[in-house]
Protein backbone atom coordinates (compact mmCIF):
# COMPACT_ATOMS: atom_id res chain seq x y z
CA UNK A 1 0.00 0.00 0.00
CA UNK A 2 1.28 3.33 -0.74
CA UNK A 3 -0.08 4.82 2.70
CA UNK A 4 -0.70 3.35 5.86
CA UNK A 5 -4.42 2.39 7.23
CA UNK A 6 -5.38 3.41 10.15
CA UNK A 7 -7.28 1.19 12.46
CA UNK A 8 -10.19 3.88 13.09
CA UNK A 9 -10.83 4.41 9.07
CA UNK A 10 -14.17 2.78 7.75
CA UNK A 11 -14.07 1.45 4.02
CA UNK A 12 -14.75 4.35 2.54
CA UNK A 13 -11.79 6.32 3.79
CA UNK A 14 -9.94 3.75 2.70
CA UNK A 15 -11.32 3.83 -0.81
CA UNK A 16 -10.57 7.60 -0.80
CA UNK A 17 -7.27 7.21 -0.07
CA UNK A 18 -7.11 4.66 -2.87
CA UNK A 19 -8.38 7.19 -5.12
CA UNK A 20 -6.03 9.70 -4.33
CA UNK A 21 -3.41 7.08 -5.70
CA UNK A 22 -4.98 5.83 -8.57
CA UNK A 23 -2.69 8.26 -10.77
CA UNK A 24 0.30 6.82 -9.79
CA UNK A 25 -1.10 2.78 -8.99
CA UNK A 26 -2.95 1.48 -12.04
CA UNK A 27 -5.40 -0.93 -10.75
CA UNK A 28 -4.62 -0.34 -7.31
CA UNK A 29 -8.48 0.86 -6.17
CA UNK A 30 -9.82 -2.15 -8.23
CA UNK A 31 -7.20 -4.91 -6.53
CA UNK A 32 -8.24 -3.17 -3.63
CA UNK A 33 -11.77 -3.80 -3.90
CA UNK A 34 -11.65 -7.16 -4.87
CA UNK A 35 -9.78 -8.36 -1.80
CA UNK A 36 -12.09 -6.36 0.91
CA UNK A 37 -14.89 -7.89 -1.11
CA UNK A 38 -13.07 -11.43 -0.70
CA UNK A 39 -12.49 -10.59 2.96
CA UNK A 40 -15.96 -9.91 3.47
CA UNK A 41 -17.79 -12.87 1.66
CA UNK A 42 -15.54 -15.50 3.54
CA UNK A 43 -15.99 -13.75 7.24
CA UNK A 44 -19.98 -14.29 5.91
CA UNK A 45 -19.27 -17.81 4.62
CA UNK A 46 -18.04 -18.49 8.29
CA UNK A 47 -20.49 -16.42 10.52
CA UNK A 48 -23.66 -18.61 8.70
CA UNK A 49 -21.65 -21.70 9.05
CA UNK A 50 -21.37 -22.69 5.92
CA UNK A 51 -18.52 -25.38 5.16
CA UNK A 52 -14.55 -23.86 5.76
CA UNK A 53 -11.94 -24.34 3.48
CA UNK A 54 -9.04 -26.55 5.21
CA UNK A 55 -5.37 -27.48 3.81
CA UNK A 56 -6.84 -30.94 3.69
CA UNK A 57 -10.03 -29.82 1.75
CA UNK A 58 -7.51 -27.40 -0.56
CA UNK A 59 -6.36 -28.96 -3.80
CA UNK A 60 -2.55 -29.78 -3.96
CA UNK A 61 -2.04 -28.72 -7.63
CA UNK A 62 -2.22 -25.43 -6.52
CA UNK A 63 1.58 -24.07 -7.04
CA UNK A 64 3.35 -20.81 -7.27
CA UNK A 65 3.71 -19.39 -10.86
CA UNK A 66 6.65 -16.23 -11.67
CA UNK A 67 5.14 -13.46 -12.89
CA UNK A 68 6.00 -11.85 -16.15
CA UNK A 69 9.77 -10.91 -16.97
CA UNK A 70 10.41 -7.48 -15.59
CA UNK A 71 7.47 -7.19 -12.77
CA UNK A 72 6.93 -8.62 -9.21
CA UNK A 73 4.59 -10.57 -7.77
CA UNK A 74 3.19 -10.40 -4.50
CA UNK A 75 1.56 -13.03 -2.49
CA UNK A 76 -0.59 -12.34 1.24
CA UNK A 77 -1.38 -14.57 3.97
CA UNK A 78 -3.59 -13.97 7.09
CA UNK A 79 -4.61 -16.40 9.74
CA UNK A 80 -7.06 -15.11 12.58
CA UNK A 81 -6.53 -17.17 16.08
CA UNK A 82 -9.76 -16.07 17.88
CA UNK A 83 -8.33 -18.46 20.51
CA UNK A 84 -5.43 -16.51 21.03
CA UNK A 85 -7.21 -13.35 19.80
CA UNK A 86 -4.65 -12.85 17.26
CA UNK A 87 -3.87 -12.44 13.56
CA UNK A 88 -1.35 -12.76 11.58
CA UNK A 89 -0.17 -11.47 8.04
CA UNK A 90 2.37 -12.34 5.79
CA UNK A 91 3.92 -10.66 2.85
CA UNK A 92 6.69 -12.32 -0.03
CA UNK A 93 7.42 -10.37 -2.85
CA UNK A 94 9.54 -12.33 -5.97
CA UNK A 95 10.68 -11.39 -9.52
CA UNK A 96 10.13 -13.39 -12.36
CA UNK A 97 13.14 -15.76 -11.71
CA UNK A 98 11.17 -16.46 -8.33
CA UNK A 99 13.97 -14.77 -6.53
CA UNK A 100 12.78 -12.82 -3.03
CA UNK A 101 12.61 -9.21 -3.02
CA UNK A 102 11.47 -8.95 0.13
CA UNK A 103 9.22 -10.39 2.72
CA UNK A 104 7.57 -9.17 6.14
CA UNK A 105 5.31 -11.01 9.32
CA UNK A 106 3.57 -9.59 11.72
CA UNK A 107 1.37 -10.95 14.26
CA UNK A 108 -0.90 -8.53 15.71
CA UNK A 109 -3.86 -7.78 18.02
CA UNK A 110 -7.07 -8.73 17.15
CA UNK A 111 -8.87 -6.28 15.16
CA UNK A 112 -12.18 -7.64 14.12
CA UNK A 113 -14.23 -6.31 16.65
CA UNK A 114 -17.84 -7.27 15.02
CA UNK A 115 -16.48 -9.16 12.53
CA UNK A 116 -14.23 -11.22 15.10
CA UNK A 117 -17.69 -11.64 17.21
CA UNK A 118 -19.02 -14.47 14.48
CA UNK A 119 -15.83 -16.72 14.76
Amino acid sequence: MPFEIHPSWKFMDVMWQLQRWTESCLGLVERTTVICWGIWKNRNEIANERPQFTRESSPNEIKWCPPQLGCYKVNVYGAVSSRRKQVGIGVVIRDSAGEVIAAQSKKLAFPLGVLGSGM
